[in-house]
């Protein structure tokens, strides 16, 4: 390799790799030992022995530079393991030379840019997946903010496409997806950017446009896209599509906000039997309404609810616990999407008092619960990033659960990374608080990164869930059961619990469980009930489980 890089050896005791320092010096590298990894972009390449207590930093790093594992010798079980874990490669110390050295290097960075390519991109199609979409979404916003030009997300949900797969069976299926992918690259000379977010729905990013109306003609051109048939093995498949899209900035919001509007204005569309619908959350109804004043008469006259879906262990199937997820039955409008009440609250001042009557409600229930018998379940709480920016609302957080009527190890926390890791010294104040009177706190909807985790250790966080967009995908996406595996790892290291998000099939179950993940939720067990419902579920799972343990036992 003739580029000279600046290569970092972990300190061995046993000084095994004086040998390997000395042919990288030789060879006109910079080397030094080192007895850890703490500065992004220090090192082009860490050597270093994947033992337990070496194999946090790399996880925490694996992105900042090449990591090669230094063994004794070949042996191909741990080889092939230490390359499932995303190390670069691997050098064998009994077989070392200049040339094989040479050789190590090179595919190692072949390696990781093959691996950094992977987790950006869908295997099967060669799109961007979710979380390279949502990079590409988030550069988007910067650049609009440098620009002033705005730019449109689009969802893209093939019609009826699981009777195309029963009708001319998966291989013909799998490549209409790919077709569709290169045909929607093209529309408008390649402008789009073209993600898969899973399954038959597509994700479209049109940066740089002038208006509404352009982002209208795209929108015309995606459909028009669908007018032809595929011809596949001389086959004619006709293939439509449902198009959600939103505008940024008419619409605000994180990256993950603006693709969640984009597939609820695709949802919305197959509602109304539209195939095209442009999302205006200020063009729905209830925003045409005094939102805090709404909320305000909602909450006096009892119209908001707990839902809550169960969280099971994934050794028993025993029912361990529930997330609390608020839903509003508007005496007008109906059912009003959570997402868009919870906005709304954000913004007009009312996320503080309806906070307070989520914590109360879901106080009011587990202790219903218990007397009912259905005793020792956690509930999990949501906490916004408004509220934990609130002085007030953390001074007073720790009295209100000094005042909670049932056990203070039943209350958990969820929190997302932004509201952790936004003023921290505040919220690490808040948390450590609760933290010693029982209440546990989880990090919810994680996997964009490890880097958040350096500074996560410093927070009484006891439980990582991995969000749902991962443990969907693991079936079909490589680099996505290894992200799974190594925040399971990490976690676990860290002597935190794990839970699964999203479950929706038997492969994720079993996957998750075969990798050591403790508990899971998701439609595979059950959506989010009203409290009888749940009750009803969780008591007869319960009573399953146990009838089969003394089965077994006997």
């Amino acid at each position: 390799m003739h580029q000279k890089l600046n290569i970092g050896v972990f300190h061995n005791a046993a000084d095994k790799t004086r040998r390997l320092e000395s042919l990288l010096e030789n060879q006109g590298h910079q080397v030094e030992q080192i007895d850890g990894f703490f500065s992004s972009g220090a090192f082009d390449v860490v050597f270093f022995t994947p033992d337990e207590a070496n194999l946090d930093p790399f996880l925490l790093n694996q992105t900042d530079a090449v990591w090669i594992a230094v063994e004794p010798a070949f042996l191909e079980t741990r080889f092939s393991m230490l390359l499932e874990l995303g190390i670069h490669d691997v050098v064998m110390l009994d077989t070392l030379s200049p040339s094989g050295l040479n050789q190590v290097l090179l595919r190692a960075f072949h390696r990781r840019e093959v691996i950094r390519a992977m987790s950006s991109h869908d295997s099967q199609t060669g799109c961007l997946n979710a979380e390279g979409f949502a990079t590409k979404v988030e550069r988007a916003i910067a650049a609009m903010a440098a620009s002033g030009r705005p730019f449109g997300i689009c969802s893209v949900d093939l019609a009826e496409f699981q009777k195309l797969n029963e009708a001319h069976g998966y291989g013909v299926a799998n490549q209409v997806l790919c077709i569709v992918a290169q045909r929607l690259a093209l529309i408008m000379g390649g402008r789009f950017s073209v993600g898969r977010l899973g399954g038959d729905e597509f994700l479209l990013l049109v940066e740089n446009l002038t208006d509404k109306a352009e982002l209208n003609e795209a929108l015309d051109m995606v459909r028009s896209s669908f007018t032809n048939p595929f011809e596949l093995f001389g086959k004619r498949i006709d293939v439509s599509a449902v198009i959600g899209a939103v505008l940024y900035p008419e619409t605000l919001g994180s990256a993950e906000d603006l693709i969640a509007q984009a597939h609820e204005a695709m949802v919305t569309g197959k509602r109304y039997k539209q195939q095209i619908f442009l999302y205006d959350r200020t063009a729905t109804p209830w925003f045409q309404m005094d939102m805090a004043a709404e909320i305000r008469r909602a909450l006096r006259e009892d119209e908001f609810q707990l839902h809550y879906q169960p969280r099971i262990d994934l050794k028993t199937n025993r029912v361990v616990g529930m997330e609390a997820l608020i839903r509003w039955f508007h005496p007008r409008h109906g059912s009003i999407p959570p997402t868009d009440f919870i906005y709304g609250a954000e913004n007009s001042g009312m996320i503080l008092p309806l906070g307070n009557w989520i914590l109360a409600r879901a106080e009011e229930d587990i202790c219903w619960l218990e007397a009912q018998g259905l005793r020792g379940l956690n509930v999990a709480v949501n906490l916004s990033f408004k509220q934990l920016q609130d002085v007030t609302f953390c001074e007073n957080l720790p009295k209100r659960i000094s005042n909670w009527k049932a056990s203070h190890s039943q209350l958990e926390f969820e929190l997302t990374e932004t509201a952790v890791l936004n003023n921290p010294e505040l919220v690490k104040k808040t948390l450590n608080e609760i933290h010693r009177l029982g209440v546990k706190i989880s990090l919810d909807d994680f996997g964009t990164g490890y880097s958040a985790l350096v500074h996560v250790q410093e927070f009484p966080i006891s439980t990582v869930k991995i969000d749902k967009s991962f443990v969907q995908r693991m079936h079909m996406d490589p680099s996505a059961r290894t992200i799974v595996e190594s925040i399971i790892a990490f976690a676990h290291r860290l002597k935190l619990e794990v839970v699964g998000e999203g479950i929706e099939q038997q492969s994720h179950l079993e996957a998750l469980r075969a990798m050591g993940c403790e508990q899971g939720q998701g439609y595979y067990f059950a959506k989010a009930l009203a409290l009888a419902d749940f009750f009803d579920f969780a008591t007869q799972s319960n009573y399953q489980c146990d009838r089969s343990a003394a089965k077994k036992s006997t």
